[in-house]
């Protein structure tokens, strides 16, 4: 029952029609990945801080660097595979 009504299109974007489903896994798995990955990151940094001087302030920023990133690329490939054209038409 949820397969099928998660399944049906909620609305079109340039012809390419967005499932709920494919909409709320896209984000959830973009972000379910970018914050397994700063955890894991900022563990190897914590670890690592006795050979390397690094201060919390840089783990943090360079963390949440890291999850912007896999967030904003996560959800663009997210968006490719549920159909949408993102390559710019120059006419």
């Amino acid at each position: 029952m949820l397969w099928t009504w998660g399944g049906h299109t909620v609305f079109t974007i340039g012809g390419a029609p967005v499932s709920l489903f494919g909409l709320v896994m896209t984000l959830f798995g973009s972000w379910w990945l970018s914050a397994r990955l700063e955890d894991g990151i900022r563990q190897l940094l914590i670890g690592s801080r006795q050979k390397v001087n690094v201060g919390d302030a840089t783990i943090y920023a360079l963390t949440r660097l890291i999850r912007y990133c896999v967030r904003f690329g996560g959800t663009l490939v997210g968006l490719s595979w549920l159909g949408l054209n993102l390559q710019s038409s120059r006419r």
